[in-house]
């Protein structure tokens, strides 16, 4: 019953922030085939030689990705999408408990005989639905694109990046609920979700930047595998590896952040 009851509350976002991101990536596809072209490659290719080794690894340009390449391209792209779809998830674990607390609505459960512990998890796998269901939508309009564009033979590494992604984005989420679960109310869910984003993506851009901080890019999920990195390795490409420790983070994060969201829940203060 509280699935359901959160699942009806949350799909409508879900398919707005779902239909924003296809449609995105759909569109940025569309320019392949301009972006392909030889002379559009080496105007690309010239202008980004001008900027800091440090600031294009952020954005996993650091090898010049080759354009023509649908792959490599589609890899630039998609880290847009996963920004949108991290932040997605890091609002949605925020405003999960936080909402409910501020807008008086959890009276309603708590007149009910239902666990907290029903409670968390009702919101956990709703809202992990919904983040499966966004990202089902963006990997469904990134295999119909590869149909229009003759690319169909990357539809395996394509889902493969999909896949991988989904290790950082439930690292932000599950933050996002320790967030919740702190917060009296939902006032200011979202300035801390997008702050606490962009704050570790611009430590990730420090840290690439900076030769003697590069140890804080292990406070940027997010910077742990771009997209191209993970593509390379799939495809065994320039002998590129994965940052195992950063995905033991991640799991470590998930893990430890859903067991912290239960505990502290259970024994928190109510404020009806």
């Amino acid at each position: 019953m509280l699935i359901k009851l959160e699942n009806r509350k949350n799909l409508k976002g879900a398919l707005i922030w779902g239909g924003i991101l296809s449609f995105i990536i759909i569109i940025y596809l569309a320019f392949f085939p301009s972006m392909a072209s030889s002379d559009f490659s080496e105007l690309i290719n010239s202008k980004l030689g001008f900027m800091p080794e440090g600031l294009l690894e952020s954005f996993g340009l650091n090898d010049m990705p080759d354009f023509g390449v649908f792959l490599e391209y589609f890899c630039y792209v998609f880290q847009f999408i996963i920004i949108g779809l991290v932040i997605y998830g890091m609002i949605l674990g925020t405003k999960s408990i936080a909402k409910e607390e501020g807008d008086k609505s959890i009276e309603y459960l708590y007149s009910k005989p239902i666990k907290r512990s029903q409670i968390v998890t009702s919101k956990i796998i709703s809202s992990f639905l919904m983040i499966i269901l966004v990202m089902t939508m963006v990997l469904i309009s990134s295999i119909i694109s590869t149909f229009f564009l003759n690319e169909t033979d990357s539809i395996k590494v394509i889902v493969l990046v999909h896949l991988f992604n989904l290790i950082p984005i439930l690292a932000y989420w599950m933050i996002g609920f320790i967030f919740s679960v702190i917060l009296r109310d939902d006032s200011k869910s979202i300035v801390l979700a997008l702050s606490f984003f962009f704050g570790t993506y611009l430590i990730g851009v420090i840290s690439n930047t900076v030769d003697k901080l590069n140890f804080l890019k292990y406070f940027s999920p997010i910077n742990y595998n771009p997209s191209v990195n993970v593509y390379k390795f799939f495809e065994n490409i320039n002998n590129v590896s994965l940052n195992v420790i950063g995905i033991i983070i991640c799991v470590i994060l998930i893990i430890g952040g859903t067991i912290f969201t239960y505990l502290y829940y259970n024994k928190k203060d109510l404020y009806c």
